[in-house]
């Protein structure tokens, strides 16, 4: 089936323990990525923390990418994506190497991963539809009690932990894309508590990334594919 995918955004968060870093290394880690990852804006909030942006405002069509530090975390955030994956792993493993230069932090205690992608389905002509007929059975008749009409629908998803083994979790939206009946808009949150360090381990996040992806791509797909 000709099942077409599109990647929306990326997100990846690392979580270390609580420490205050100097805003000269801030800094550096902004001046290393400004060019190579065209990061443009740089500012400060007192009790969110340090925002690197590359200036781009939702809803261009442009790729929004967005590097947030906190004193116990950063985040590295890929909106409105119009290159592949890898690509985007690239860029992740990039600025992971420079804040582990910079700041000497390289042990992290939780990785959580979101993929956003917007995805047609031959056949499937409106996802509401066939989100409330196909998944839910439910007799739209129902929904009359809203006495407002219905623009988008969706379920959530959540797959815990299942043993000391596998501790990793799957937090799951499928949704009708609110630009686009006609499109699913799919999200998935992988939480990974595994704490590793970045020296020894550097793939491990390429890892985590692209399990998460997989989970999205067979699963969560072959799951929709059920209702046709």
């Amino acid at each position: 089936m000709d099942i077409t995918t599109r990647l929306h955004a990326l997100v990846v968060e690392l979580f270390y323990a609580p420490t205050v870093i100097e805003d000269r290394k801030i800094r550096q880690i902004f001046d290393k990525v400004s060019d190579t990852h065209g990061i443009s804006t740089y500012s400060t909030l007192h009790a969110e923390g340090v925002f690197m942006t590359s200036g781009m405002q939702p809803g261009n069509n442009k790729v929004n990418i967005t590097y947030k530090i906190m004193k116990d975390r950063f985040l590295m955030v890929y909106e409105f994506c119009d290159k592949s994956l890898n690509y985007y792993i690239g860029l992740i493993n990039d600025f992971i190497e420079i804040f582990k230069n910079t700041t000497n932090i390289s042990f992290f205690i939780v990785n959580n991963i979101a993929i956003r992608k917007l995805i047609n389905i031959p056949g499937v002509n409106d996802t509401r539809e066939f989100i409330i007929k196909n998944m839910f059975s439910l007799n739209e008749e129902k929904l009359n009690v809203f006495q407002r009409p219905l623009h988008l629908i969706g379920t959530r998803i959540l797959f815990p932990a299942m043993s000391q083994l596998d501790i990793d979790s799957f937090d799951i939206k499928i949704e009708t894309s609110i630009e686009d009946f006609k499109t699913f808009f799919i999200e998935i949150k992988g939480i990974f508590p595994k704490p590793f360090d970045f020296s020894t381990e550097s793939n491990l996040v390429t890892g985590n990334i692209n399990k998460t992806e997989k989970f999205l791509s067979e699963n969560v797909i072959n799951f929709i594919l059920q209702f046709l």
